[in-house]
């Protein structure tokens, strides 16, 4: 069986009690270093750990093999992880889905703010989500959406935004949410799209046009 745990938004207290029942006895433990190594005190069994690099390999040695297999991700697997699902279901039929805590849940509690009022959109993806639909309906809905995973996803979001005709916007970038680094930066999109630092990339952006003309 293959089991794919969401380790939920950062904090590892805020795994689901199910997922550590199931990592507790899992004799294979799949996953990127940064969430397996905050939850290393409940694994008992062998580590591997995957990259975007080298991920298609790993599957393709260890999902062929009999037994157990966890693998575990950011947040909640069915958020944004759709791509990688398939993948893993391409090996087995039996996947479990152990569902998790997602990034998007504490962004929406920090933004005072629930799925009646966005519009959600991911660029952790091979093929990355067309944002033109979106960019339509901005005047009414807050898009929340998950960055490119690299140090300027959030100002390359900005920037194709822009480029679509959203401007006059509200930009919010809440960085390792439940963390101890947790950060927020606030600003206007335009002044997103030329920030200069480095973003982490555990990142989720906001970005509100309601009220814009």
């Amino acid at each position: 069986m293959i089991y794919v745990i969401g380790a939920g938004p950062g904090d590892p207290s805020m795994i689901p009690l199910k997922a550590l029942e199931i990592l507790k006895k899992c004799p294979l433990v799949m996953g990127w270093r940064n969430v397996v190594d905050k939850l290393r005190e409940y694994i008992k069994g062998e580590v591997v750990y995957l990259t975007y690099t080298n991920q298609e390999e790993i599957l393709q040695k260890y999902l062929k093999t009999e037994g157990d297999v966890c693998i575990i991700t950011h947040g909640d697997p069915c958020v944004s992880d759709w791509e990688f699902l398939e993948r893993i279901k391409a090996f087995k039929a039996d996947v479990v889905v152990i569902n998790g805590v997602s990034s998007l849940n504490v962004a929406l509690a920090r933004l005072g703010l629930d799925m009646a009022h966005i519009v959600f959109a991911t660029l952790h993806a091979r093929s990355p989500q067309d944002l033109r639909p979106l960019v339509a309906i901005l005047h009414h809905r807050v898009l929340i959406a998950f960055p490119y995973p690299t140090a300027d996803g959030p100002q390359r979001l900005a920037r194709e935004l822009i480029a679509l005709g959203a401007t006059g916007c509200k930009a919010t970038v809440l960085e390792n949410l439940t963390l101890k680094d947790e950060r927020i930066w606030q600003g206007g999109l335009e002044e997103l799209s030329r920030e200069t630092r480095h973003f982490s990339d555990l990142s989720v952006v906001a970005v509100d046009c309601r009220g814009s003309s």
